[in-house]
Parts: structure tokens; C-alpha cells; sequence
């Protein structure tokens, strides 16, 4: 059951007349609250199997991690489809992609000149996919 605040339950007086008891015990009792939501999460994720990635999710900049929300709907994806995904244009997509691959985020799929694609490495395929490489 949540606390009820001081404030809604017309406690507070103001500065020079209220006590801060009210706050306080309000304070400390949402704290609580919300430490003992946390401790169950963590409870809740200590049982489960699945490997951290956080690590190497903060790896990436935030367009390697838009790219991958494409690449867990499909495996492969052409520089149109990422430059769309991405709201980029198709000659920034290029360059990034190029730079993926030099750092191991991508590898070509098809090295086609109208229908280039890319898919990610094992690594973050796994990442992906959800198991380990």
C-alpha cells in the first residue's frame, strides 16, 4: 500500500509552523517501497540464465543499437533498409557500414553492387539471436 503524502493530507503548515516528522516517515516509507521493488528485480534476474550483456551493448553508439533492433527481425539487411531503418541517406549508411565492418559490428552477406547486404558478426548475432557465441 502506497504512503499517503503530508502535503495531500493537508499536515504541512508551512515552514516556520510544520514539523517535518510527516515528510520524513513519508520519505523514508516511499524509499522502502521502492528499494524492496528493486531487491525483488534483482532477485528476479539473479535466478534467470541469460548472460549480461550490458557491457557490450555500451559499446555501441546509438545508431549500432538502432541497427540491431532491424537485424533481430531479419538477418540480413541492405543499405536502403538500414538507411531507412536508421533515417539516414543511403551514402552515410555506406560510410557507416564500412566503418562497421572495419570494427567488427558487420560483415558482408552479399557483395552485390545493386543489392548489397550486411549482417552482423557472430558476436552480435549472438547478441541478437540470444545465445552465446
Amino acid at each position: 500500500m502506497k504512503s499517503s503524502s503530508p502535503y495531500r493530507d493537508g499536515q504541512y503548515l508551512g515552514r516556520a509552523e510544520g514539523s517535518v516528522t510527516p515528510f520524513v516517515a513519508y520519505f523514508c516509507n516511499g524509499m522502502a517501497e521502492a528499494l524492496a521493488a528493486v531487491k525483488s528485480q534483482a532477485a528476479r534476474a539473479a535466478q534467470r540464465t541469460e548472460r549480461d550483456v550490458s557491457p557490450l551493448l555500451r559499446q555501441l553508439d546509438p545508431r549500432q543499437r538502432a541497427a540491431l533492433t532491424l537485424f533481430r527481425r531479419q538477418r540480413s539487411a541492405t543499405t536502403e533498409e538500414l538507411a531507412e531503418h536508421l533515417g539516414l541517406g543511403a551514402r552515410t549508411v555506406l560510410a557507416l557500414c564500412r566503418r562497421w565492418i572495419a570494427e567488427g559490428f558487420l560483415e558482408l552477406h552479399d557483395a552485390s553492387k545493386k543489392s548489397r547486404s550486411y549482417r552482423l558478426t557472430p558476436r552480435y548475432e549472438a547478441l541478437v539471436m540470444g545465445y552465446e557465441a
